[in-house]
């Protein structure tokens, strides 16, 4: 059984965890926390899900893009590392810290987040040097102001910032994209 996303409004927020209701029931998530951070009660939310089930314990991780679960996956499939050590790495230096970190052999940065042993870290590092092949690209400048405009844009249009996030790095990564005006559009032409 898979849980690929959900999609609902955030009910209650708290730092790391959210309650999304969907269809009228409450469920609750972890989500990285600067995530959490930037939401407000009643906001429309999209969270890529990952299930996980150890020892009668259900526990639902949610994440505002594909990229981010599908690391957080690599990650807890690394023996030592549990889904709340994988959340922490990703809460605390990011998707793209986590992979420039692996690429570039850097086992201390992995290791400077709490709960997280050099050896594990090494780990870490180890094993996913040969499966991680590049680096995201982060959208730098002019991409980044287009990214930002467009999500306050689509923000002004009524959508919850959870929800358009992740359509706009994936609009500007997939298509040559000039203006604010493409860029939602293309977003818009997506949903």
């Amino acid at each position: 059984m898979a849980i690929e996303y959900l999609r609902g409004k955030a009910c209650s927020i708290a730092p790391g965890y959210v309650v999304v209701e969907v269809g009228g029931v409450g469920i609750g998530v972890y989500v990285p926390r600067p995530f959490s951070e930037g939401l407000k009660e009643g906001e429309e939310v999209v969270l890529h899900s990952h299930l996980h089930l150890k020892e009668g314990v259900v526990e639902l991780y949610g994440f505002p893009s594909q990229e981010e679960r599908d690391l957080f996956k690599l990650l807890i499939s690394i023996s030592g590392v549990g889904p709340r050590t994988g959340m922490a790495l990703i809460s605390g230096i990011g998707v793209r810290g986590i992979y420039e970190a692996i690429s570039s052999g850097d086992a201390k940065a992995i290791s400077s987040i709490p709960g997280v042993g050099r050896r594990t870290a090494e780990r870490i590092v180890v094993e996913l040097k040969e499966r991680i092949t590049r680096v995201p690209a982060a959208p730098e400048g002019k991409e980044m102001d287009l990214a930002r405009k467009a999500i306050d844009g689509l923000l002004a249009l009524g959508f919850g910032e959870g929800e358009v996030r992740d359509l706009v790095m994936k609009a500007l990564r997939s298509k040559e994209i000039r203006s604010v005006e493409d860029l939602i559009a293309e977003v818009l032409r997506s949903l």
